[in-house]
């Protein structure tokens, strides 16, 4: 309702995932087509054999060792920024290969003049919509047609149940942003390693055969918006294209439980020297 009040285009694809074209400019105030190539300009870009500087504003290549999956590259590039100081503590967004080191890459986003604003503004959006405040988001680029994300949803290990996930589409071009359903079953626990295994193999070719929901290109400016339900029930990602594409990419704002999430910097460099052994 507050979307359309704002003039937004609103579509329900899935119950309680929400999408809403515009919502940059008719609710945050900026245009969302610049916002990539003003962080380039503004912030550096820390690349393979580079040391990331804690709690500056900056870049991670995927190339980066601190931020690859599984000993992988990243087909994309993130920055990390929270709502308060990174001297003491710092929120954690705990993802499937979320590494330690990686944390003194956020920075606070209070200091950045790019940032704050548009956290402000989207935090009063969380306000009248009756969800938690976000404390922490993470910005993505993909800078080429090979840069994507495999389909996941977002865990929820260290994040309030009374917030939300909303990703804000920036850049130069339209992506493609795909959803399906997720298949929710469980693995007996009487079962022996290996037949775990064949039930798994069973469940991931079910779930690569479930039909999408939704599957767009969607344009810079549209917030992408999900309860924490939705999230659970459900697969979102941006595949590979075939064709050469713009810069794109995406801010989610998510809201981290201080009692899950908050880890001390003295407790983050123990592990990662661990991580580094």
């Amino acid at each position: 309702a507050l979307c359309n009040e704002k003039g937004c285009s609103v579509q329900e694809p899935y119950p309680g995932f929400i999408v809403a074209e515009d919502f940059a400019s008719k609710c945050l105030d900026v245009d969302a087509t610049r916002m990539i190539d003003e962080m380039d300009a503004a912030i550096p870009t820390v690349h393979t054999g580079q040391e990331i500087v804690p709690g500056r504003l900056q870049w991670v290549s995927g190339k980066h060792i601190d931020l690859h999956y599984r000993g992988n590259e990243l087909k994309r590039r993130k920055c990390w920024i929270q709502d308060g100081g990174t001297d003491k503590n710092i929120l954690i967004y705990s993802y499937t290969g979320w590494n330690n080191p990686i944390a003194f890459a956020t920075s606070d986003w209070n200091k950045s003049t790019h940032f704050k604003p548009i956290c402000d503004k989207y935090n009063q959006f969380a306000d009248a919509c009756g969800f938690d405040r976000s404390n922490h988001a993470i910005t993505t680029a993909y800078d080429d047609k090979e840069a994507n994300i495999g389909f996941h949803f977002d865990k929820t290990r260290t994040l309030s149940d009374r917030g939300c996930i909303a990703v804000l589409k920036i850049g130069k071009c339209a992506r493609r942003f795909c959803l399906r359903e997720r298949v929710i079953k469980d693995i007996s626990e009487e079962l022996s390693e290996k037949e775990k295994e064949k039930v798994k193999v069973l469940l991931d070719k079910e779930q690569d055969a479930m039909p999408l929901i939704f599957d767009e290109y969607v344009p810079p400016g549209t917030l992408l918006f999900m309860t924490m339900e939705a999230n659970f029930r459900t697969q979102h990602g941006v595949p590979e294209e075939s064709s050469t594409v713009g810069v794109s990419g995406s801010i989610v704002f998510r809201t981290v439980d201080p009692k899950k999430g908050s880890r001390s910097t003295r407790e983050l460099k123990k592990n990662s020297e661990k991580v580094y052994k």
